[in-house]
């Protein structure tokens, strides 16, 4: 018997390749959606953890970069990019196919990574960056919808897809989804903030939080930038003082010494603490956690992962290193997320024995 599955397929296939007017690269995104797993299944009840450090598994097709391909694909209004860097040629055609299909597409990207982009993007498609001020725009964000959030680690470039580890949280929320949006008019307009984040959002028995830490000029810092950005620090440290048994960590850069003096005071009072570095063990506040006994890995996987996993039950999870720029000069977010499902846990428990190497 022949698989219904099938029968679509080879109908589309023959559509496509009997029309004037198709390109191979719509073909191609047929083929992906007709016969590859979906790795957004449920993302509007519950958050997804995607990560892509099994290269054996997931090969050229993994949680990270295949589910950016099925929200792309599944947008029908908006797309919203606030990113260090867009490179990755498929993404690119994507959007060039939505805002020619007539759909809003912004791209909001670090003003060092501009360059030449705007010659390979559809000339609907906006492209911005903030054009003044220190630091790097340095946010990994998809928003499809106004909905539909994609936030974490990744870049979206070969690199971070295909070799480097990093780790994705995606989820339906249309008040962040609103939130991003309005941030997104914050940094390329630098016009002043009315209200401060973090925001919060419940899915079932789990619940959410944003964090976002915008660019503040040192010298002339705005009072409503400084608080948003002590709330994301003082969280940090706080989820590492309230730690009861375990932390793991998975950071490519640690050069913010407060985190690394927290890290020391839960592991002299109990709690089991663990760290993996992409490199750079000659750091200071590196060193001060392997003077104090706390087992750190340099991991051969060089991650760009930035996450923390305590008790087996909260993940923070986002853009920013753990350094004092991306406290403050850069634009940056980072999610956490509560009551960790069994299924999540198996998966954070699954990367973590990737990059620790075993």
């Amino acid at each position: 018997m022949i698989h219904l599955g099938f029968i679509r397929y080879f109908i589309v296939l023959a559509t496509l390749l009997l029309s004037t007017s198709y390109s191979p690269f719509i073909l191609e995104a047929v083929v992906y959606e007709t016969s590859q797993q979906s790795f957004i299944q449920n993302i509007e009840s519950t958050p997804l953890l995607l990560s892509n450090h099994d290269k054996v598994r997931y090969k050229d097709l993994n949680p990270v970069n295949g589910s950016v391909y099925e929200l792309l694909n599944k947008a029908q209004n908006s797309i919203l990019m606030i990113t260090f860097s867009l490179s990755e040629e498929k993404v690119i055609q994507m959007l060039n196919r939505k805002a020619e299909e007539g759909l809003e597409v912004q791209v909001l990207i670090d003003r060092d990574h501009m360059a030449g982009l705007a010659a390979k993007l559809h000339p609907a498609i906006k492209l911005t960056t903030r054009k003044t001020g220190e630091g790097h725009l340095h946010h990994k964000i998809l928003v499809v919808d106004q909905a539909y959030v994609w936030l974490g680690s990744a870049n979206f470039t070969y690199d971070s897809f295909m070799v480097r580890a990093n780790l994705v949280v995606g989820f339906y929320s249309p008040e962040m989804g609103a939130a991003l949006t309005e941030e997104a008019l914050h940094i390329e307009s630098q016009t002043p903030r009315t209200h401060a984040l973090p925001l919060t959002v419940s899915f079932d028995e789990q619940f959410l939080e944003l964090y976002v830490l915008p660019h503040n000029p040192p010298k002339n810092p705005r009072p409503l930038e400084t608080q948003m950005n002590e709330m994301a620090k003082q969280k940090l440290i706080s989820l590492i003082d309230e730690a009861q048994a375990s932390i793991k960590v998975s950071i490519c850069v640690l050069t913010f010494k407060d985190v690394s003096r927290a890290l020391i005071r839960a592991q002299q009072r109990g709690v089991n603490v663990e760290v993996v570095v992409a490199g750079n063990m000659h750091e200071e506040a590196v060193q001060l956690l392997v003077k104090a006994g706390i087992p750190v890995k340099e991991s051969k996987q060089a991650p760009h992962q930035k996450w923390m996993y305590i008790d087996q039950t909260i993940l923070l999870n986002g853009s920013p290193n753990w350094s004092m720029s991306a406290f403050s000069r850069g634009d940056e977010s980072f999610i956490v997320l509560y009551a960790l499902s069994l299924e999540q846990q198996a998966t954070i428990e699954e990367i973590w024995r990737s990059v620790r190497g075993g």
